[in-house]
Order: structure tokens, then C-alpha cells, then sequence
């Protein structure tokens, strides 16, 4: 799970939460139906390490770009039609995207408008589990 805030919070579900969760303190309710609303790559750097995930928004959720641009560690990638997330691990050198093509990402929203994404791993290697288990990336 994605949660964006000031800073980006990542969490790895011991079951899918379905309709909501509760994160420090906030309870997120699926504003989505659908657990397809977006293409995700790995992002790698020049040490093959991951350090973050592009995201396509598929029909519908487009919306997620401008709502997630206004964070410090997400960035705008073709003219606004995909973002990069960054966990907020150390980057080695320059970064690129491998083209994965996984599906996935149901939206949560707080009441306050705060998101969260959920993301399936299966398709990362375990050393990549590993890293975003490590990443500093956390609540805030």
C-alpha cells in the first residue's frame, strides 16, 4: 500500500483490505470498484536498485496525476499522463523505467481527501520486496 501525505508511507498488507483500512489513525474507504486502475513499471537506478514505481492511470482514473503531483517525491512523466512515485531511498545516478506492465491499485481516500493506493508485489523479485520492506519511506 501506497499512502501518500507529506511523505510517502508504504505498507505491505498481510491480506488485501478490501473496501477500507485503518492507517495512523485514518480510515481509508475504496473510492474505486475496480482493483485495475493502473499500469505500474518498476522505476530502477543505475545500481538496479528499485526506488520507485511509474504509474499509468487507466480510463477513468486520470485523475490521480493532479492529485498526486503536488507531492515533493512524485513526478510528471509524458505530459502529464503518467507519474513517477519515489520512495525516498537513495538514488544512485540516473534512473529508468522497466516496462512491467502490472496491473493493479485500488484508490483509497480518507474523509480529508488524503489517498492511498493498494499495489500487488507478485510481480517484484524478493530483493525488491525487501527493499520496499526497508525503505525509508514512512508515516507521517
Amino acid at each position: 500500500m501506497m499512502i501518500f501525505g507529506p511523505h510517502l508511507a508504504l505498507s505491505i498488507m498481510p491480506s488485501d483490505p478490501g473496501d477500507g483500512f485503518l492507517a495512523a489513525g485514518s480510515r481509508f474507504h475504496a473510492i474505486t470498484e475496480s482493483y485495475i486502475t493502473a499500469f505500474y513499471d518498476r522505476i530502477l537506478d543505475e545500481a538496479e536498485e528499485l526506488v520507485g514505481f511509474e504509474l499509468t492511470p487507466v480510463a477513468g482514473t486520470e485523475f490521480l496525476v493532479s492529485r498526486l503531483l503536488r507531492f515533493e517525491y512524485v513526478e510528471s512523466v509524458d505530459e502529464d499522463r503518467r507519474v513517477r512515485v519515489f520512495f525516498g531511498t537513495q538514488i544512485l545516478g540516473s534512473t529508468r523505467s522497466v516496462s512491467d506492465q502490472a496491473f493493479g491499485g485500488r484508490i483509497y481516500e480518507t474523509e480529508g481527501g488524503q489517498l492511498a493506493l493498494s499495489i500487488e508485489l507478485d510481480w517484484l523479485d524478493p530483493k525488491q520486496v525487501s527493499a520496499l520492506s526497508t525503505s525509508i519511506a514512512e508515516a507521517e
